[in-house]
């Protein structure tokens, strides 16, 4: 699956998430400026759960040795990706200049993304 995609889904997710958790607040805007490091959170465990299954499902990623990663491997991985927005996107903006496309999360756990052929 594109990364654009699965970065679609986690915000899709998250959304519905918060607007959920809004829904009953009668000044929805002022409770999300007030709780803004909640929704962060919020952000940051779904997409920490969204990319760890998806590696666990077979999203591609292996390791440099070619193997699927483990468990504990794709959690950790999962975590530095959040490391990586949080840079402003720098260990995402990373791959384009990286010749193996390996993000900072990659590169920190010794894993890759197979690319499709073609």
């Amino acid at each position: 699956m594109p990364q654009p995609l699965d970065f679609l889904i986690v915000i899709v997710v998250s959304a519905a998430l918060a607007a959920g958790a809004l829904r009953f607040e009668p000044y929805p805007l002022d409770a999300f400026r007030d709780q803004w490091r909640l929704f962060a959170a919020l952000l940051a465990l779904v997409g920490v759960a969204y990319s760890w299954v998806s590696t666990m499902l077979g999203a591609g990623v292996r390791t440099l040795a070619g193997e699927v990663p483990s468990p504990v491997r794709a959690f950790v991985r999962a975590l530095l990706a959040v490391g990586s927005a949080a840079l402003c996107g720098f260990g995402f903006i990373l791959a384009i200049f990286d010749r193996r496309h390996q993000t900072l999360h990659d590169k920190l756990c010794g894993c890759v993304v197979d690319r499709p052929r073609g």
